[in-house]
């Protein structure tokens, strides 16, 4: 990331930090050059300092999710060195890092709000995307806030923007996450839905100009738009990754499993040791035993299991880890293997327990 940006958003954070929402590991979103032709970093603050409501998600302030992504790519120093290494390193290619925090910053556009901040993003059908139309993204997630946790829920049929559904709605799964009393088999399912729509986008099965609906995969078409394409879901208004589709799709794969881990998000058993039933090359992690529900969690309580120090104390004690996990899907990567042949693996990291029940916000989370 530009030197720049990573000031600017610390500075954000620190502004706006009132709220203690986080809704993932943390990122620390990247400005693409797309997006410096639209806002300079110091238009950003000021508009930012001038006129920002107290939230704006505090994942922006922790570059967890890009540290990770690094060290699955064979970054062996520390938080300062692998959350952001100095250029040039053979670590995450830029491209995986976006897509590493595409799921917590999709492209989207704005048909209709009642909020003042989108309403030029809408007269002028403007794609938001951090740092783009920062206000519009911090006011819409602030009022999703409040209707979540009223029980609102924001899915494909509500016509919802694809960032609160992302966050709120009926696309947690993208963070191992779900709503509340939702079925886990319904939540594995749709996370082996994206596992197999990235994996195929990785390897090529799936290009630019695929459209969703033509992907023949399993709850694709009941969750996203027939008339995206793969180009419109991971790279609307900026071209600036759609050389390297096949890296961003992976990186957003590798965020939705390290979230996986997160003990706000997902609650699993400690490992038994056994190797994978249909991947025996691979020791099974902890099954699952709950993916935990954001509306109804205490928010500080969250994010403070996704912050670096959490990361720090998950490598410690849990093998295989997140990073295990991500770096024998990179060598699958490499390898070009086809999702026929990585999908029983995908299964065993997704397995769930016996004892597994419904979404709920998860024991020592509950406000």
């Amino acid at each position: 990331m530009r030197k720049e940006f990573k000031i600017v958003f610390f500075i954000l954070f620190v502004i706006v930090c009132e709220s203690s929402a986080a809704f993932s590991y943390q990122v620390d979103p990247k400005g693409t050059k797309s997006a410096e032709v639209v806002i300079s970093h110091e238009q950003l603050f000021q508009r930012l300092a001038d006129k920002a409501s107290p939230f704006v998600a505090s994942f922006m302030s922790d570059s967890v999710h890009e540290r990770i992504v690094h060290q699955i790519y064979g970054c062996e120093g520390d938080e300062d060195t692998c959350s952001n290494p100095s250029r040039p390193h053979n670590f995450g290619p830029e491209s995986a890092i976006a897509g590493a925090e595409w799921n917590d910053n999709p492209p989207f556009l704005l048909k209709k709000s009642s909020l003042k901040e989108c309403a030029s993003a809408i007269s002028d059908q403007a794609v938001i995307h951090l740092p783009k139309q920062s206000l519009c993204w911090a006011k819409l997630l602030k009022d999703a806030e409040k209707k979540a946790a009223k029980g609102i829920i924001f899915d494909y049929a509500s016509g919802a923007a694809l960032v609160l559904r992302v966050h709120f709605g009926d696309l947690q799964f993208l963070h191992s996450m779900a709503p509340d009393n939702e079925d886990p088999n319904i939540t594995r399912k749709r996370m082996l839905m994206w596992s197999e729509f990235t994996w195929r986008v990785a390897t090529g099965d799936f290009v630019l100009g695929t459209f969703l609906a033509k992907t023949n995969i399993d709850g694709m078409k009941e969750l996203f738009s027939s008339g995206w394409s793969v180009l419109q879901l991971f790279t609307l208004g900026d071209p600036t990754y759609r050389s390297e589709i096949k890296n961003l799709a992976f990186g957003s794969l590798l965020h939705m499993i390290s979230d996986s881990f997160a003990l706000s998000h997902t609650e699993r058993i400690e490992t038994t040791g056994v190797f994978c039933e249909g991947a025996p090359s691979y020791q099974e992690p902890g099954r699952i035993v709950n993916f935990h529900s954001y509306g109804g969690q205490d928010h500080t309580k969250h994010g403070e299991k996704d912050t670096q120090n959490a990361l720090e104390v998950h490598l410690a004690t849990v093998s295989p880890s997140a990073v295990d996990v991500g770096k024998n899907l990179l060598s699958l990567y490499r390898a070009g293997k086809k999702w026929e042949e990585v999908k029983p693996y995908m299964e065993c990291v997704f397995a769930l327990d016996s004892s597994a029940s419904a979404a709920s916000p998860g024991d020592g989370f509950k406000p």
